[in-house]
């Protein structure tokens, strides 16, 4: 069972043959806590970019910038 991805998500990545790649990111790029020299660099960053998908599927990128430290 995946903590990230429902059936739906699932049967999309057979479709398009993109499930052993998400089992790859799954098993060791993402996961649901920061370790803490994770918390150390995101907090010491001046900006981001925020990436979201909306219902229809899509994607928007966005430029998050303020003093360092902003993010928490």
């Amino acid at each position: 069972m995946s903590k990230f991805y429902s059936a739906e998500h699932r049967k999309l990545q057979d479709e398009f043959g993109t499930r052993r790649l998400a089992d790859l990111m799954e098993g060791g790029v993402m996961h649901t806590k920061f370790a803490p020299h994770e918390i150390e660099f995101i907090q010491s960053r001046d900006m981001f970019f925020l990436s979201t998908v909306d219902p229809a599927g899509r994607p928007t990128v966005s430029y998050q910038g303020g003093a360092q430290g902003f993010v928490e």
